[in-house]
């Protein structure tokens, strides 16, 4: 399939997923606890982080250990196309739609899109059913309860959590809630 087929695919399946958008108002605290937690230079790129990716690629290369250089654009992009296979033409591609899709739709249009369709965990796909699924109210968070929530982007909740995880999930959550001052 060509990049300009992958491209129209993926805006079919967000115009699909605007349907069931959860619009979180720009300026709240899940939005700068989202953008501290996964993508510090969310404000500053267009739907690249340049750094992020070459300081990713130095460490895998050179140190051998993997770590992510996604931006929320990419990981909105891998999430809507299902793509995750580890090969260098699917991040190269999702490079390429990541750059023209902040192009096409605004970046608080792909914080919310990407809120309303992320995987949070067993059963919970988007922010409304993650909310359901831990009893939280969507409309009264508090800040603990939205960095819970993003933590869970990066350590995703099992359907059987094991204590680990949790500890994961508790560490993720004030690096969250420290690393927010500075966004």
């Amino acid at each position: 399939m060509s990049l300009h087929n992958k491209w129209e695919n993926l805006l079919d399946k967000i115009n699909k997923s605007k349907e069931n958008i959860c619009i979180v108002p720009e300026n709240s605290e899940l939005l700068r606890l989202l953008i501290a937690g996964e993508d510090h230079r969310f404000k500053f790129h267009s739907g690249v982080d340049v750094i992020a990716l070459l300081r990713a690629s130095w460490k895998t290369l050179i140190l051998n250990k993997r770590e992510g250089g996604s931006t929320i654009a990419m990981q909105l992009v891998r999430v809507v196309t299902g793509k995750y296979d580890k090969t260098l033409l699917r991040k190269l591609e999702e490079i390429f739609l990541a750059y023209k899709l902040t192009k096409h739709i605004s970046k608080q249009e792909i914080l919310s899109l990407y809120l309303s369709i992320a995987y949070f965990g067993w059963n919970m796909h988007g922010l409304k059913q993650a909310c359901k699924s831990l009893k939280l109210n969507l409309n009264n968070l508090t800040l603990e309860e939205s960095a819970g929530l993003i933590a869970r982007l990066k350590y995703p909740e099992p359907k059987n959590t094991s204590k680990n995880r949790n500890i994961q999930i508790e560490h993720r959550t004030k690096y969250i809630l420290k690393t927010i001052r500075y966004t």
